[in-house]
């Protein structure tokens, strides 16, 4: 669901389904100290899409209403439900007022033909962990019975729906985790010990003109890095030459461990991609 600037301004103001896989360790994107930069207002409220947020966004009502129309029952969208703490909220992306479930909609893997699709599988809540942690929160804010996910996937696998119940033992840490991290934290305005990720440093709020000493040995370290990035660059390229090389005239090659495909997509421009044994 795109929120509008002022939405994502108010979202400062509490913890939602999107910040705890980070307060659990498990999102690639960011950490508790990401969390804590935005919670606590240090960062410029920023609106950006890309093609596979905004197509996620127009297909999120249709899959709602896929859920609604399969348990032929009503369907609400979009509802907010604020914790009884005051700093936990859901923006559910659907809810079903007469079986007493919320539904969260996602899409993965639309535009990237190598995409692992590993983590979504066929059984009731086979789906991956940062996903069953949303919903676990969205069960710790509603107290409802169930959360119904449905997901649109790539690599062929289309549209997925898992139910998922109640994991007690993990509602608990949520609610555990959150509450040390929203007082320690976020209410004391002690920052947690992990390093942002670059990204979000980008946006951090600064003062114009001001300047500040750092480390003294950070120059020495930036010039080592620029360097070790210069010669992985320089080695990659060699050995993708090399791949080149060994494909000949071929589109595709192979061995026991792994193989590449050079095809062209429909502009014509032909792309190395890697594949290994298991789809890495």
């Amino acid at each position: 669901m795109s929120l509008t600037r002022e939405e994502l301004q108010q979202r400062t103001a509490y913890l939602g389904s999107s910040d705890i896989p980070a307060l659990l360790g498990v999102s690639p994107y960011q950490n508790q100290h990401d969390v804590w930069l935005a919670k606590t207002g240090r960062l410029e409220v920023e609106q950006t899409t890309n093609p596979a947020a905004d197509l996620g966004d127009r297909l999120e009502p249709a899959l709602v209403q896929l859920v609604a129309d399969e348990l032929v029952t009503r369907v609400e969208f979009n509802r907010r439900v604020m914790h009884r703490n005051g700093f936990m909220s859901a923006q559910l992306d659907g809810w079903l007022p007469d079986l007493n479930r919320s539904v969260e909609a996602k899409t993965r893997g639309l535009f990237n033909p190598m995409w692992d699709s590993s983590d979504w599988g066929d059984g009731r809540d086979d789906i991956p962990f940062d996903v069953l942690a949303q919903t676990q929160f969205a069960l710790l804010v509603t107290n409802c019975d169930a959360v119904e996910v449905v997901a649109l996937l790539g690599r062929g696998m289309g549209v997925r729906r898992y139910t998922v119940t109640r994991r007690d033992s993990l509602i608990e840490l949520i609610e555990e985790r959150a509450t040390r991290f929203w007082e320690d934290n976020v209410q004391a305005d002690v920052p947690p010990p992990y390093t942002p990720h670059v990204d979000t440093l980008k946006r951090v709020m600064r003062e114009p003109g001001k300047s500040v000493e750092v480390d003294h040995e950070l120059p020495f370290e930036w010039e080592t890095a620029k360097e070790a990035e210069k010669e992985a660059k320089e080695q990659a390229e060699a050995v993708k030459a090399k791949v080149l090389m060994a494909l000949g005239d071929a589109e595709q090659g192979f061995t026991p461990y792994g193989g590449w495909t050079y095809t062209p997509n429909k502009n014509g421009t032909r792309t190395l991609r890697y594949k290994g044994p298991k789809g890495d």
